[in-house]
């Protein structure tokens, strides 16, 4: 099988997909805000075209709104180009930030410029109405009350934005930490992997590389600017941000990428072209116990030597894992969005009471508004909130990631897909079963994937008339078992009675409780039970009478 294997065309190949990075499109304020910026620009040449006609012709006696026409143009080109001045500044302010080196969250806080921009802009304006207020008399209040509402709004949400910030970077760092920490070590291993494919003396399958020290003599002028401009940031890398974790480029962009890589990889270190020894795979890792731990995601459970198809599938695998915490953190930056939206919502609300204050309206029957909103907002909102809390509880808790296998209510499971009100269950017969996340988090779930301990269970019976010594040696024959089996088990297991309700002196129900050193899919679990049962039954006969 090994001769006819194709590296590129397999079987598992119905199962992968193609690595899409998150696409994070601009919020509708951002857009907005920009829109209307780049055309503040032209009214702002408008109007001082206005004030150069006003002044060449001399006109006079012009009002508007009971306003001198003459004041009213000034005080628009004041506006405007206020706006258009702080606009630039920050902008500038915020680049330079940019490209210097900064600390991460003030990035992130950064990224709330153009609110800052309104409440730097109406504070300037609301101090140039007040030094003015002689000649605006008549629209002084209305004007104040405006750009009052503009600093207080900019002020809400920047505070809102701080605090949506840190919530998403604890609640994403929570829900997904095991995750990420998992694919950091399958990481590092793919790392250590295109090292050693680029090392000198690859093999003619890797191909050779013009200079295997070209950053260092081979110093090119168009990789230097390709680097520059990798280091030249943009204001629009702060409207694409997609997380707030410090979660690595993958190693791995495409499926081509991966099967090339498992290929390459082993035709270099495999000496007969066909399998590869412990040793030979120690061969691929700097560190001998980095070697060791990442022989146990390769390890088939049935001799110590990997095949290609055991090879490509687990490189595969890793590659699987990296899209499964992509689309993980995608999930939970959803959620976070909701959350955001409905705290958004709740704030402008507030917000709206605000602004009748400041435009002069009484105070009790705002009151008495607050009041009937309320109890309308409880009214519409009260089931919506149920949902949310059990969709909350879902992802806070994190009980599973896509493709985990999972038991719920005592029927096994693999997890296809997982929404923010729903999650999708493949059955063994490779049925689709859709819960909803608030019937979910009712029901009784264990998984499998992410147990804190890895045990294979075996339940026998012994000769209840096995003497003190038999057992004794039993017992060190299971112990021999399984430190021989060193890359399977911990060198520790568990023989004891299968219940306590077990009393009886005509049988002895026994159950031996073995520890794996990593988790175990069900084939390798099966081939291990397989082994071990056979062992078991040999040595229950042996001591049977």
């Amino acid at each position: 099988m090994n001769e006819n294997f194709n590296w590129f065309e397999n079987d598992i190949d119905a199962e992968l997909e193609e690595f899409e990075q998150s696409e994070y499109k601009r919020s509708t304020f951002s857009f907005l805000f920009d829109l209307l910026s780049s055309q503040i620009g032209y009214v702002l040449l408008f109007f001082v075209g206005l004030r150069i006609i006003y002044f060449v012709f001399r006109m006079s006696n012009l009002s508007l709104f009971g306003i001198d026409f003459f004041i009213l143009l000034n005080n628009s080109i004041f506006i405007l180009g206020s706006f258009v001045f702080i606009y630039v500044l920050v902008k500038c302010t915020v680049y330079v930030c940019l490209n210097v080196r900064v600390n991460s969250m003030l990035e992130f806080i950064l990224g709330s410029y153009r609110l800052i921009i309104l409440s730097i802009w109406s504070l300037v304006n609301l101090s140039w109405f007040k030094a003015n207020m002689n000649d605006v008399l008549g629209c002084y209040y209305y004007l104040r009350a405006f750009f009052a509402s503009v600093l207080v709004t900019s002020i809400a949400y920047n505070i809102t934005s701080v605090i949506m910030i840190f919530f998403d970077r604890y609640f994403v760092n929570q829900t997904l930490k095991a995750k990420i920490n998992d694919v950091e070590k399958t990481e590092k291993i793919i790392s250590s992997m295109k090292t050693f494919r680029y090392e000198i003396g690859s093999s003619s399958s890797v191909g050779s590389q013009n200079c295997p020290c070209q950053d260092i003599y081979c110093y090119d002028m168009s990789s230097s600017s390709h680097l520059d401009n990798l280091n030249d940031r943009s204001l629009e890398d702060l409207d694409i941000q997609k997380t707030y974790l410090d979660i690595p480029e993958p190693e791995l962009h495409s499926i081509s990428d991966a099967k090339t890589l498992a290929k390459d990889v082993f035709v270099k270190a495999s000496g007969n072209g066909k399998s590869l020894t412990v040793d030979e795979f120690n061969t691929i890792f700097a560190n001998p116990q980095t070697a060791i731990n990442a022989f146990f995601y390769f390890d088939n459970g049935i001799d110590k030597s990997i095949k290609m198809k055991t090879f490509h599938d687990t490189i595969m695998t890793f590659y699987m894992e990296r899209i499964y915490l992509e689309k993980s953190v995608r999930r939970a930056e959803e959620f976070v969005s909701i959350i955001g939206t409905f705290f958004n919502v709740f704030v402008f609300f507030i917000l709206c009471l605000i602004y009748l204050i400041l435009f002069g309206a009484p105070l009790k029957e705002l009151l008495a508004l607050a009041l009937s909103s309320a109890l309308a907002l409880n009214f519409i909102a009260s089931g919506m909130a149920t949902d949310q809390y059990y969709n909350f509880m879902m992802l806070l808790s994190h009980q599973f990631d896509v493709g985990d296998e999972v038991i719920v209510d005592g029927d096994e499971y693999k997890v296809y897909t997982f929404g923010l009100t729903s999650t999708s269950l493949l059955c063994e017969n490779g049925g689709k079963v859709k819960f909803l996340n608030s019937e979910l988090w009712k029901k009784k779930l264990i998984n499998m994937t992410r147990a804190p301990e890895k045990i294979l269970v075996f339940k026998f019976s012994l000769n209840p008339n096995i003497s003190h010594f038999d057992f004794s040696a039993l017992k060190l024959e299971i112990h021999n078992y399984v430190v021989s089996k060193r890359f399977d088990f911990l060198d520790t297991f568990s023989l004891q009675a299968e219940s306590e309700k077990n009393t009886s002196i005509e049988n002895l129900e026994c159950s031996l409780i073995l520890k794996c050193k990593t988790f175990k899919n069900k084939t390798k679990k099966f081939n291990l039970r397989v082994e071990t049962t056979h062992f078991l039954n040999e040595i229950i006969k042996k001591y049977a009478n």
